[in-house]
């Protein structure tokens, strides 16, 4: 994820000691340990060679208009708070598959509102289709109290033929040649004017201890909500309920990233799947009065606070850098996120209303 959100959050995390001893996983050090800068990793970007084929392939149907779920209302950042607040557990609730209007020339999502575009990713040959690209960047995490620094490196990201794999390398990690980052991977929509989406992942999560899996939308630490998996199990923010240092289940962390430095982020955890090693859907929807989070089509959480009112790219990213308090790590063998599709639907801050 991104970069620092206040000095004043680090100053304060260090003056009281909180990087001195494993702690359960805060606003403060998630802020300073792993937020993404988006504009330096464009810069950085590591080309990767693409084959399109009937496999690997983009598939994008645009309206130049559309209805946009209307515009601004706040932001969203930061990280991991024990206080959960704002969340609407809402009973699990299924919605239907989306449908095109040709009256409006755009996708409705039922109870998320219309979208004037759609993009389709599968992966199942060499490269990245079209509308995606991997990150190459370093985020230097020791000098805020973790262990190590990670680094996105493009060679982490390849397909198996059926799947997009998002590696985080098991073995010699961290490298003295990365100045003992820890090597990671991430993908990126070059689509950096989002505004208001529902994007549906269908993965598979890794069982290695070691890593933050990340499914997210992104423009600063002020503007993203996630759904984030941790896959070690002994994680202090895996724990943080249950007060138990083993043996509690993995959950997945749901969060709307705070508007303003030193408020608390809006977030919550969910039961994750029994078996996350079997292909699962994760689905984020974003509008202007809300943001929810579904598991297999199940409403899971519906946020109506620090929602994100600017546009920005979404993110799927596997990282680590030894913080106990959020990713621990690195993994003593691969850890691979698994992407079989990725389905948006989505706004920018273009669209406008109607069809030409």
């Amino acid at each position: 994820m991104a970069k620092l959100t206040s000095l004043a959050l680090l100053v304060s995390a260090l003056a009281s000691g909180a990087f001195s001893s494993p702690a359960p996983h805060s606003e403060a050090n998630h802020d300073v340990i792993h937020k993404r800068d988006p504009q330096r990793a464009q810069a950085m970007t590591v080309t990767v060679t693409k084959t399109v084929t009937s496999a690997s392939v983009s598939t994008v149907t645009k309206c130049s208009t559309g209805t946009s779920s209307s515009r601004p209302q706040t932001s969203t950042t930061t990280g991991r708070t024990t206080s959960k607040t704002s969340s609407t557990p809402a009973a699990p609730t299924s919605t239907g598959e989306p449908t095109y209007d040709p009256g409006t020339c755009t996708w409705k999502v039922h109870g998320a509102g219309y979208f004037a575009n759609k993009k389709e990713f599968t992966f199942f040959e060499d490269g990245l289709p079209d509308g995606l690209y991997a990150s190459n960047y370093v985020v230097e995490d020791t000098y805020a109290g973790a262990p190590y620094n990670h680094v996105f490196e493009g060679q982490n990201v390849f397909s198996d033929g059926d799947f997009l794999n998002l590696k985080v390398p098991g073995v010699s990690n961290p490298r003295p040649n990365t100045g003992y980052a820890i090597s990671s991977a991430e993908i990126v929509t070059t689509e950096n004017n989002i505004l208001y989406a529902s994007v549906r992942t269908n993965a598979i999560f890794s069982t290695v201890p070691g890593t933050c899996h990340g499914i997210f939308f992104y423009l600063d630490d002020s503007q993203e909500c996630d759904i984030e998996y941790l896959t070690d199990p002994n994680s202090q923010s895996n724990n943080i309920d249950t007060q138990s240092s083993q043996g509690a289940p993995i959950p997945l962390w749901y969060s709307n990233q705070a508007i303003k430095s030193g408020t608390p982020a809006t977030q919550a955890t969910g039961p994750a799947p029994y078996d996350v090693t079997a292909v699962h859907e994760y689905r984020i929807d974003w509008t202007k009065d809300f943001t929810a989070f579904y598991l297999d089509g199940q409403l899971q959480k519906k946020y109506t606070t620090n929602i994100p009112n600017k546009p920005g790219s979404w993110i799927w990213n596997n990282w680590a850098n030894g913080d106990y308090g959020w990713s621990a790590g690195p993994p003593t063998q691969d850890n691979v996120f698994m992407i079989q599709n990725i389905t948006m639907y989505y706004n920018t801050a273009n669209d406008s209303n109607g069809c030409n």
